[in-house]
């Protein structure tokens, strides 16, 4: 005991509130960071398990299509050549076809406008609070 009072010193502090202040928002800070890494390596454990569910379900799915392609008969055809499957469609229908993507095109930039127009409304209100 004589020996643990001899090393012991004390330091005056010219402001020990905000001393006392910044180390309890820095330990708030890394209880914050380490609440952090937990919840990352919760995400992460739970990603690894989906990822060996995938790959189980992956092996049966290869299972099942090697036993059904072993199970179908086999022939000597194969799937349909182009010439067979072509099948003429008349000209009103491929207009029809060719049109829709236009109204997409201009759905989309209307939707773009719409976007731009509150954006620059939310940055006038930005200016005026200003």
């Amino acid at each position: 005991m004589a020996k643990d009072n001899q090393n012991v010193f004390y330091v005056n502090l010219n402001e020990p509130v905000e001393v006392h202040r910044a180390v309890l928002e820095s330990t708030k800070q890394i209880l914050g960071n380490l609440k952090r890494y937990e919840s990352f390596k919760k995400v992460r454990t739970y990603k690894l398990e989906y990822l060996m569910q995938l790959k189980h379900v992956m092996g049966e799915i290869n299972l099942l299509v090697n036993r059904f392609s072993r199970e179908m008969p086999n022939t000597g055809l194969r799937a349909g050549h182009a010439k067979a499957a072509a099948v003429t469609v008349p000209k009103k229908v491929k207009a029809a076809a060719a049109s829709k993507p236009v109204k997409e095109i201009a759905e989309h930039k209307s939707k773009i406008d719409l976007l731009e127009e509150e954006l620059n409304d939310i940055e006038s209100r930005l200016k005026i609070l200003e």
